[in-house]
């Protein structure tokens, strides 16, 4: 059926090197659209985080979780979450943020996916119970698109399982450290060039994380010149595949 394609387009490496290897036909390696969604203007989301209680100028972490379940084929996982690691995780990432917070005026929780049966706001109501930070925030509501994308566009940083949190963050030129469940954010760190700040959720120690995170801090202005050149770069392929 693939063969019959008179085009084909793939958002990542690892998908072309399948195709291509089985010998896939006019098979073009693009990139994601949502490199180019916008986001809502500053003062929205400004007051948006006013209404949470946090200030215009205060540096944030955005965390941006998803949900753990053993349901591999609902929620299309390669590797199979088992019972240990939807129990450890929660209080892993508490024991990362508890010790990344007091880098940040603000530590904000938000879920990507707000309703339905793959919900993040369980797991991230699981981590909060944990955390012992007092500066925290959680917005707990969801966020129309551009108004996620603003949030991730004023953070300082982005620690997230979400493809697309990771996603919309960077393209934002916004730090991120992303937890790999799937072979899909691998290949998006790989796109972005940032392959040290992707850890594999299935042998995540909060260590990793906070070894990391305080990495890409350090390197702040420089993982945001990276950005912004590599996103423009793929912005660029993007709009040459629709031609």
């Amino acid at each position: 059926f693939l063969r019959r394609a008179q085009s084909i387009t793939v958002r990542d490496e690892d998908s072309y090197a399948i195709l291509t290897g089985l010998g896939v036909p006019n098979v073009t390696l693009t990139g994601d659209s949502a490199f180019f969604a916008e986001p809502a203007s500053r003062p929205d989301v400004d007051a948006l985080l006013e209404s949470f209680g946090i200030n215009a100028g205060e540096s944030l972490l955005v965390v941006a979780p998803r949900l753990l379940s053993k349901e591999r084929k609902r929620l299309y996982l390669q590797e199979q979450m088992d019972a240990r690691l939807i129990r450890e995780t929660p209080d892993k990432l508490a024991v990362a943020i508890d010790r990344l917070a007091p880098r940040f005026d603000r530590v904000v929780m938000m879920a990507m996916h707000f309703y339905g049966p793959d919900s993040d706001v369980p797991l991230i109501a699981e981590i909060v119970g944990r955390l012992r930070s007092a500066n925290v925030a959680v917005i707990d509501r969801e966020l129309r698109p551009e108004m996620a994308i603003a949030l991730f566009k004023r953070a300082r940083m982005l620690l997230g399982m979400r493809l697309h949190a990771l996603l919309l963050a960077a393209s934002m030129g916004t730090p991120v450290v992303g937890l790999a469940y799937e072979e899909k954010v691998r290949g998006l760190f790989r796109r972005l060039g940032l392959d040290g700040y992707c850890l594999d959720l299935f042998s995540l120690e909060a260590d990793q994380v906070v070894t990391a995170a305080m990495k890409c801090l350090d390197r702040e202005a420089e993982v945001r010149a990276h950005l912004a050149g590599t996103v423009e770069d793929v912005r660029r392929v993007v709009l040459q595949s629709a031609e």
